[in-house]
């Protein structure tokens, strides 16, 4: 009897030791479960951080292309906008339509055909003239 006892206490030590063994797995999973989850909070965070410095970029980009310089004669009758486009000043007349555009970095405007009316900005005299 004692040679089965001793079988016994040895499949008992075995099953003891199998189930430190998937305790332990259990844990370091848990354990990298809990990193990942951390992780991806912080992700998310960055991402949320990125989205909302987007928004406000875009917002003061609605803001500074809003229409600017309205153009008036001496008794407040409205010729037109001189407004931003990017980098390029459009002038509109006072109905919105295209009149022409100031390119800085050309140092030329152009009418709203394309064609080039001179250098330098003539946006207020293509308004002026266009009345």
């Amino acid at each position: 009897m004692r040679y089965f006892e001793i079988i016994e206490s040895a499949e008992r030590s075995a099953a003891r030791r199998a189930q430190e063994k998937q305790r332990k797995a259990h844990e370091r999973i848990a354990s990298a479960n809990d990193k990942r989850s951390t992780a991806a909070t912080r992700y998310q965070d960055q991402l949320k951080v990125c989205d909302d410095a987007i928004k406000k970029a875009r917002a003061a980009l609605q803001e500074t292309s809003v229409r600017s310089h309205a153009l008036r004669d001496c008794r407040g009758v409205l010729f037109g906008y001189i407004e931003p486009q990017g980098y390029l000043l459009q002038a509109r007349d006072n109905r919105g339509r295209l009149v022409g555009w100031y390119d800085p970095k050309l140092n030329v405007t152009r009418n709203s055909r394309g064609a080039i009316v001179g250098t330098g900005n003539w946006l207020s005299a293509l308004l002026v003239h266009r009345r």
